[in-house]
C-alpha cells in the first residue's frame, strides 16, 4: 500500500469506500405536477407582482418576491426537493415547505396564509374594533 493510504486508514479508520470505488452522482429529482404558470416567465412576473403589490417600494416585499422567484425556479422547474432548496438558499426545509404552500395557495387565488379568497369580503356585519385600538 501507498503511504497516503496508510495515513488515510489511520485518520479515517474504515477505508472501504476508497477501495470499493466512489462516484459523484447528480442531485436527485422527483417528478412533480408542474402548474402551467410555472413554465412561463411572463406569468411568473404577473403572479409575483399580484402577490406583492408594493414591490417597488417595500424592501420586505422585494426580499420575499426574490425568495418566491427562486423557489419557483428550483422547485417547479428544476425539480429539487425542499431539503435541496433549503441547502441551496440557506433556509430550513420548513421555510421552503411553507413558501411552496404559500405559492400554491396564491396560485389558486387564495391569500397566501390560507385566510380565504382574494377580493371576497366576509358576510355579515364587521366585527367591532376593540376599545384599546381606538385612537383619540
Amino acid at each position: 500500500m501507498s503511504k497516503k493510504s496508510d495515513i488515510l486508514r489511520r485518520v479515517v479508520g474504515d477505508t472501504s469506500f476508497i477501495y470499493g470505488g466512489y462516484q459523484v452522482g447528480k442531485a436527485r429529482t422527483y417528478n412533480k405536477r408542474i402548474p402551467a404558470w410555472a413554465n412561463n416567465d411572463v406569468k411568473i412576473t404577473q403572479f409575483i407582482t399580484r402577490a406583492f403589490p408594493k414591490l417597488s417600494t417595500n424592501t420586505r416585499q422585494q426580499e420575499l418576491a426574490r425568495r418566491w422567484a427562486r423557489v419557483v425556479h428550483l422547485y417547479f422547474r428544476m425539480g429539487y426537493t425542499n431539503t435541496q432548496i433549503a441547502k441551496e438558499m440557506n433556509l430550513t426545509p420548513g421555510q421552503v415547505r411553507r413558501t411552496v404552500q404559500s405559492l400554491q395557495r396564491a396560485a389558486k387565488g387564495l391569500w397566501s396564509d390560507g385566510a380565504g379568497k382574494h377580493g371576497v369580503r366576509r358576510r355579515g356585519r364587521p366585527s367591532p374594533v376593540p376599545p384599546a385600538c381606538i385612537v383619540l
